[in-house]
C-alpha cells in the first residue's frame, strides 16, 4: 500500500485542479507573461525575458502576439486512413478497426520569437468484434472520438532545458517516448504495464547536460478525462539522447490509475481492492535501453512494482531490421508480465512477428502475428494475426 501523503494527497489534489491549470497556463502563454523585453539580449543574442510588464522594473513592453500564419508556414498536416483486420485461432472470427484523424504537428510562433510546439490528432475510430477492448472503450462494437496525442509544449523561455507540456501526452514512461508507435500494429508495452499509454496532464521537460528529461502530472485516466477525485498519477524519466546510437532510460510511475483490466486482474489473483472497483494503486521502477548497429535495432524494458500489494514484473525485448531506404522493417518482440497472486507467481508470456511496408509516399502495409506461449492463471492460449492498411492521401 501507498502510505506516503506526498505522494497520495499532494498530486490528487494538484492534478483535480488541472482543468483550471490548463487555462492559467494557456492563458499566460497567449498574454506573454514575462515577455521579452525589445533590446535586451543573451548571450546567444534572443530576446531576455523582462518583468517591466508586471511593473517590477523597466519599461512596460507590448504583449506577446502569436502569429497565426506560422500555424500553417511551420507544419506538418496529414489526414489520417487507417483499416486494420484481426483474426484469432480461438474465435475462429474476423474482428475490424476502421479509423480517420488528422494529424497536425506545427511551431506556434510570436512576435519575439517561437512561442513552442502545438500537436494535434483528434480521431473517429470504429471498432467491430474487437478481441482486446481498451480501457476506454464501451463495447467490442463501438464508435469513439479519440483525441490522441493532443499538447501544446510552451518552449519559448526554457530554451530547451525547462519546458512546459500541457495537454494528452505520451507518458514518460519507459521506450514509448522515443519510439513512434502511433496506430501501428507494432506496439512496446506502456498499455500493458501502466493501463495506458496517453494521459492528460502537465508535464515539465527539457534536455541538460546531455540528460533528456520528462516529469509529469497526470489525471490516471488514460484516453478520456475522468475525474473520479481519487484518481491520478505522477510518473517521470531520466535518460541519454534518444537519437543517439546507445541509449538507456530509467522511469517511475506512482499513482491510482482507472484501469479496469489491471483492476480484475488483480482480483482474479486474490486480491480485494480498497480502492474504486476499477481503480488500481500502482507503482512501477523501470529501465530501458536502445542500440542501434547499422540496419539493426535493439530494444529492451525491464520493469518491476506493485499493483496494490501484488508485486508485477514486466519484459520487452525486440530486434528489427530496416532497410537503407526506410522503407521496409522487420522485426521480432517477446513481451512478458507476471504477477505474484495469492497463490504463487504466474506470467502471460507473448512472442511476435511482424514486418512493416511503406509503399510510395503515402501508403503503409503492416502484418504481425503474435502466439501466446502462456497465459495467466491458465487462460487459453491465442494466435493472432493483424493486418492494417493505412493511407494518408
Amino acid at each position: 500500500m501507498l502510505t506516503s501523503s506526498f505522494l497520495i494527497v499532494t498530486p490528487r489534489r494538484l492534478i483535480g485542479a488541472m482543468p483550471w491549470s490548463f487555462g492559467i497556463v494557456g492563458t499566460l502563454a497567449l498574454a506573454g507573461f514575462g515577455g521579452p523585453a525589445y533590446g535586451q539580449e543573451t548571450m546567444s543574442g534572443e530576446d531576455e525575458p523582462s518583468l517591466g510588464g508586471l511593473g517590477l522594473g523597466g519599461a512596460a513592453e507590448p504583449r506577446e502576439k502569436i502569429d497565426w500564419s506560422s500555424v500553417f508556414d511551420n507544419s506538418t498536416a496529414d489526414v489520417d486512413l487507417i483499416g486494420r483486420a484481426i483474426t484469432t485461432e480461438n474465435t475462429e472470427r474476423v474482428s475490424f478497426l476502421a479509423a480517420t484523424g488528422f494529424d497536425l504537428h506545427t511551431v506556434l510562433t510570436g512576435s519575439h520569437g517561437d512561442l513552442g510546439t502545438l500537436v494535434l490528432q483528434p480521431y473517429i475510430v470504429r471498432r467491430d468484434d474487437a478481441p482486446r477492448i481498451p480501457n476506454h472503450v464501451e463495447g467490442d462494437d463501438d464508435w469513439e472520438l479519440e483525441l490522441h496525442q493532443n499538447w501544446f509544449n510552451l518552449t519559448r523561455w526554457g530554451r530547451g532545458r525547462a519546458n512546459v507540456r500541457v495537454g494528452h501526452m505520451l507518458i514518460p514512461y519507459g521506450l514509448e517516448p522515443a519510439i513512434d508507435t502511433h496506430f501501428t500494429v507494432r506496439q512496446l508495452t506502456a498499455g500493458q504495464n501502466l493501463g495506458a499509454k496517453m494521459d492528460w496532464g502537465v508535464s515539465l521537460n527539457g534536455s541538460v547536460s546531455g540528460v533528456e528529461y520528462e516529469v509529469a502530472g497526470l489525471r490516471g485516466s488514460g484516453m478520456e478525462y475522468v475525474d473520479k477525485d481519487e484518481n491520478y498519477s505522477v510518473a517521470g524519466r531520466l535518460a541519454t539522447p534518444s537519437d543517439q546510437n546507445h541509449s538507456v532510460g530509467v522511469s517511475i510511475f506512482v499513482g491510482e490509475v482507472i484501469d479496469p483490466g489491471g483492476a480484475r486482474r488483480y482480483a482474479s489473483g486474490g486480491g480485494s481492492s480498497s480502492t474504486g472497483a476499477d481503480i488500481v494503486e500502482r507503482v512501477r521502477l523501470g529501465v530501458d535501453a536502445t542500440w542501434i548497429r547499422e540496419s539493426l535495432t535493439f530494444l529492451a524494458e525491464v520493469s518491476g512494482g506493485q499493483d496494490f500489494e501484488q508485486e508485477i514484473a514486466n519484459a520487452f525485448f525486440e530486434a528489427d531490421w530496416t532497410s537503407r531506404d526506410g522503407q521496409s522493417m522487420v522485426y521480432i518482440q517477446t513481451l512478458m508480465r507476471a504477477q505474484n497472486g495469492s497463490q504463487k507467481w504466474d506470467e502471460d508470456i507473448r512472442v511476435g512477428l511482424g514486418a512493416r511496408l511503406h509503399l510510395g509516399h503515402n501508403l503503409d502495409i503492416e502484418v504481425q502475428i503474435a502466439k501466446d506461449l502462456e497465459r495467466y492463471l491458465g487462460a487459453q492460449e491465442d494466435l493472432a494475426l493483424t493486418i492494417q492498411i493505412r493511407l494518408r492521401p
